[in-house]
């Protein structure tokens, strides 16, 4: 089951990656906060999501010493907000608890994919292969 966000929902996303886009979405201590809690959710849901390699190809570009702080703190408030049990969709809702999430991830891969360097898609792919 799948379904478009609302209206509403549409305007939250909308607003994070405003907030990510003009840089006010996040700090270190989000990056702080990502590293604290990423691999906890994401070991949780990977098998539900299917934008799960694009979430972990962002995971290492922000782990990376090579990328730039802002795109850093923009990758870190899209994967905040993944990890956040409060979003527009509770992440518990079978089948469309992530598509919010999903829209954030897109999103913030639009604004800086340029830094999404192919040895982070690359470490990605590994942890899927085994």
């Amino acid at each position: 089951m799948t379904r478009d966000l609302s209206d509403s929902e549409k305007k939250m996303v909308s607003t994070v990656l405003e907030n990510i886009e003009k840089g006010q979405a996040a700090d270190e201590s989000t990056i702080e906060h990502v590293e604290d809690n990423f691999w906890r959710k994401f070991r949780k849901v990977v098998g539900r999501i299917p934008f799960a390699k694009d979430v972990l190809a962002l995971y290492y570009c922000m782990e990376d010493p090579a990328t730039p702080l802002a795109v850093k703190l923009s990758i870190a408030a899209a994967l905040a907000y993944f990890i956040s049990p409060i979003d527009a969709i509770p992440d518990v809702l079978p089948g469309i608890g992530y598509l919010d999430d999903g829209s954030v991830i897109a999103g913030v891969i639009a604004l800086i994919d340029a830094h999404i360097q192919p040895e982070h898609r690359r470490k990605a792919e590994e942890f899927f292969s085994g």
